[in-house]
């Protein structure tokens, strides 16, 4: 998978294309950067729902879908995700490329134009957001933050990042708060609106079959901000040392428990030792063949899932294990001992090969969504690092039991988390 062609840059927006005849559609992905800090994150978290409730010329979700009707049934969405301590908001627009459909508009176009429009001439009423849309988004934010605790592995994984993080800004849900909920009115979620216009760095990715000049032109004209002062987006905070190991046991009213482990590490998504790291994190808990999988819930039945997660926009790894609660520490033993197997190069060469087979094939099948691409394009410009697939995977090839060892020696365990059933209760240790 080639990295998109780099056709033009100005006033803080990149535009990207990469042209390829694998897709019958092409796809339109535009990202916006701001520092993930508490006093916006959940403005930050509101405004792609607004957006896309309606524009001025289609000022409701209706005809907004009419719209994309009209597009042939184009598909529009938006998110909102962090990277490390980035809050990053993406609007996309899928159109079928008209080289397939000879009596077509010209659907790229039009879906340029109703992209940037959503972006950038929102419906309003007298001059800010309309109240309605700002109530029913806050509303259906509020609800979204409380059903994360409906997920008890999910909320179990936020949490251990807030114990772990509690002092950075990585601790944030990237789509905000419900404290800040009652205070956002249209108008101030306007003035923040138009300021992170103003200010955030742009970044736009078209992959399909497309003539780079012509839709960088496009993209251009389209992207027109008055006023534009580009600020600077801090890096994120990694601290791999771990000052003191917490534990945090958080009881409610629950049958099976959740235990996290949460690791830090001084290998980022820029080091060196990236890959090394990705091998070792899928060695120890990425897949149903992994050390984690096979031993703490296959052999030992003590858990109903087991895994593990690398973080390496922040330098964390993360295991976690939903169990029977009576389970806890026979579970978090087995759990130890398949780091330590690691650290003591227990590791097979079946257990390495068949582990870079299915990273190998993750990567590889990630050419086959526009979306992944573009996505995986914008991570390494926003890290500064360029890492073509290939050379990645030669990278995994390349990686030794040895390697795997030195890795583990590489990460300390900081925060012990267990989500049982009452008030929270924190143990700490020297």
């Amino acid at each position: 998978m080639d990295m998109p062609i780099t056709t033009r840059e100005a006033d803080g927006i990149s535009i990207h294309v990469l042209p390829t005849t694998k897709f019958k559609t092409t796809t339109v992905s535009i990202e916006l950067v701001a520092p993930l800090r508490p006093e916006t994150v959940t403005f930050m978290g509101l405004i792609p729902a607004v957006l896309e409730r309606g524009t001025r010329t289609a000022p409701s979700v209706k005809a907004l879908q009419d719209r994309l009707d009209d597009l042939y049934g184009a598909s529009l969405g938006s998110a909102m995700f962090k990277i490390g301590e980035r809050q990053v908001a993406q609007f996309e627009i899928e159109v079928p490329n008209e080289k397939f459909l000879p009596m077509a508009p010209p659907l790229l176009e039009r879906g340029i134009q109703l992209l940037t429009e959503v972006l950038l001439d929102p419906a309003t009423d007298h001059g800010v957001f309309k109240s309605s849309f700002v109530e029913l988004e806050k509303e259906a934010l509020r609800k979204r933050i409380e059903s994360l605790f409906n997920n008890k592995a999910r909320y179990a994984s936020l949490r251990v990042l807030e114990t772990m993080c509690a002092e950075e800004n990585y601790r944030l849900y990237s789509y905000g708060r419900l404290e800040d909920l009652p205070a956002i009115t249209p108008e101030r979620l306007y003035d923040h609106y138009r300021e992170w216009l103003r200010t955030a760095p742009i970044s736009v990715y078209v992959i399909g079959d497309v003539d780079p000049e012509t839709v960088t032109r496009q993209l251009a004209e389209a992207l027109t901000i008055p006023d534009r002062a580009v600020g600077t987006v801090p890096g994120t905070v990694v601290k791999p040392q771990v000052g003191r190991l917490r534990e945090i046991v958080e009881r409610f009213d629950v049958n099976q428990g959740q235990l996290v482990l949460g690791y830090r590490t001084p290998v980022t998504y820029s080091s060196a030792d990236y890959a090394r790291m990705v091998v070792a994190n899928a060695v120890l808990g990425g897949y149903a063949h992994s050390k984690l999988f096979v031993n703490v819930r296959e052999k030992a039945s003590l858990a109903y899932s087991a895994y593990s997660r690398y973080e390496p926009h922040k330098g964390l790894l993360l295991i976690q294990a939903g169990i029977s609660i009576e389970n806890h520490d026979q579970a978090l033993a087995i759990i130890k001992d398949q780091v330590e197997a690691i650290a003591r190069g227990d590791v097979s060469a079946e257990e390495l090969a068949q582990t870079k087979a299915m990273l190998a094939n993750d990567y590889r099948e990630m050419a086959d969504s526009p979306g992944q691409i573009a996505h995986y394009a914008f991570t390494q410009r926003l890290e500064h690092v360029v890492r073509p697939v290939p050379e990645l995977l030669e990278a995994f090839e390349a990686v030794t039991v040895p390697d795997l060892q030195a890795m583990i020696g590489l990460i300390s365990l900081d925060t012990i988390y267990f989500l049982r059933d009452q008030e929270t209760v924190e143990v700490s240790h020297a």
